[in-house]
């Protein structure tokens, strides 16, 4: 069972990119045509169109791989498919590496988060294609994990903050994924409960994530100022408005509620206090899913309406994590057949969305 969930983990790329693609040539999502010209542009003129997102890590690494590649492609397309393959395996060894050397997981689990990131409108849709949300969701599994552990080791509060800044130069709504781990810290300052630990681990992880970020942001530093006139402000700011005041009760809980309240957030230890706001972060992505779902007659539409929280369903990892939430949890048949049922349906809306564009790609044919 366990070679079997393997060889579908890793066959699952290829089944989904290179057996039954979904039509680069139809566009529902412009990420991919984006990122495809700043990649070209760079190829070829050695600089980019722009720094959407920004995008950072798929522009250069897609650009260093074409290099080491060369003369391999004769088209368009093969070059978009061999990059979705591409960045697909390191989405999936990212998760694979992550979730079972931090968290412990079995193949199984690994599956089962795929199969909650691919319920996703979004992930359905649009998980293999070229764009910062599939990287994005992926590190910031990594992100939940390591955020979730440095109170045990101080490597990983260093590794937090390098791979926050990674995250960051890919989209810059990753610093939301910080929000658990500085309200934590916050509640946990204020009671007074080991600050001398916290703080040390504050500023360790504030080092590494400003000295990383004058890493990966080096292209682009001279342009910051000029992103927040492009960011949707209802976005950037309602999950910090959501938490901020979350963090702000707690805090009035400390100075005016009784001896009831202030015992029972002081003994929280650190992991169920930062899973409690992570949970938080995703109740609310499944609320804006779902209001996505209703307010639109197709999934696609949903699918790109909500693409901004589904980074956000990283949180899920956590349930996983929690065995005792998953009673369950030993059905590895269950999550198989799950995930490879999931991977059917997506083939087969692939090869729909293939056929469709193919017929627009005829009568837009004969039109001219």
């Amino acid at each position: 069972m366990k070679a079997i969930s393997v060889l579908l983990l890793f066959a699952f790329p290829v089944v989904i990119t290179v057996i039954f693609p979904s039509p680069y040539f139809y566009v529902l999502y412009d990420s991919e045509p984006d990122y495809f010209s700043n990649i070209a542009s760079l190829y070829i003129n050695k600089h980019t169109v722009d720094y959407l997102h920004p995008g950072l890590p798929i522009t250069y690494v897609s650009n260093i791989f074409l290099k080491l590649t060369a003369g391999s492609y004769q088209d368009p397309e093969k070059i978009i498919l061999t990059l979705r393959l591409l960045w697909l395996y390191i989405n999936i060894l990212i998760i694979y590496i992550s979730t079972t050397r931090i968290a412990n997981f079995k193949i199984h689990h690994v599956l089962l988060l795929l199969s909650i990131f691919l319920m996703h409108p979004y992930g359905f849709y649009f998980y293999e294609i070229i764009s910062p949300n599939s990287l994005l969701l992926s590190l910031s599994v990594l992100l939940v994990l390591l955020g979730l552990n440095v109170t045990k080791s101080l490597k990983y509060s260093v590794w937090y903050g390098i791979i926050l800044a990674l995250a960051l130069s890919v989209k810059f709504s990753a610093l939301i994924m910080s929000i658990p781990l500085i309200l934590t810290f916050f509640v946990k300052m204020s009671f007074k409960i080991k600050q001398k630990k916290y703080k040390k681990i504050a500023i360790l992880v504030g080092v590494a994530f400003v000295l990383s970020s004058c890493l990966f942001l080096l292209p682009i530093i001279p342009l910051l100022p000029f992103y927040l006139t492009q960011w949707n402000i209802n976005f950037s700011i309602w999950p910090f408005v959501l938490l901020g005041s979350v963090g702000i009760l707690l805090f009035f809980y400390k100075h005016y509620l009784s001896g009831i309240y202030k015992n029972l957030i002081a003994k929280m230890n650190y992991q169920d206090m930062y899973t409690l706001f992570s949970l938080i972060l995703f109740s609310v992505s499944i609320i804006v899913v779902l209001f996505a779902i209703i307010s639109h007659n197709s999934f696609i539409g949903a699918a790109r309406e909500s693409l901004n929280v589904l980074f956000l369903f990283s949180f899920s990892v956590l349930l996983i994590n929690k065995k005792s939430f998953f009673k369950f949890s030993t059905h590895r048949k269950l999550y198989l057949f799950i995930f490879t049922l999931l991977i059917t349906v997506k083939s087969y809306t692939n090869t729909m969305m293939y056929s469709k564009a193919d017929n627009y790609n005829l009568l837009f044919n004969k039109f001219i």
